[in-house]
């Protein structure tokens, strides 16, 4: 087994080479949540997609659906989502409940700026 000393409490080792055949402990550095996220950033491994499945019409059949005592799963299936996404509508916590475009960017820009600093907070 490799070994280059013990993890303190509350960091990670990270990679810096982000080769995962790489087994050379030279390569393995102690840093923080926010040090590896600001590494996966700054190393391009995190890409960002934000797809837009549904229209605002979609949205409020979901709402109607959802009102109606439909299965999450069912509603799910028919719009081609997950069910994450239609609970997240339910909640109020998802892009979707706020229409246009600028939101969406918003919600985006919020998101690049949580990796960044390593901080995340829910909507």
């Amino acid at each position: 087994m490799i070994h280059k000393g013990k993890i303190p409490d509350g960091l990670f080792v990270l990679h810096t080479c982000d080769n995962p055949p790489c087994t050379n402990p030279n390569h393995l550095f102690l840093g923080t949540n926010k040090d590896n996220m600001q590494d996966m950033i700054k190393k391009g491994r995190k890409k960002i997609v934000i797809k837009i499945k549904l229209t605002e019409q979609d949205i409020r059949t979901i709402r109607k659906l959802i009102h109606f005592g439909v299965n999450q799963y069912k509603i799910a299936e028919k719009f081609n989502v997950n069910q994450g996404t239609i609970s997240r509508i339910k909640l109020f916590k998802s892009p979707y409940n706020h229409y246009g475009l600028l939101w969406i960017l918003s919600y985006y820009f919020y998101y690049l700026l949580q990796l960044k600093t390593g901080q995340f907070y829910y909507l």
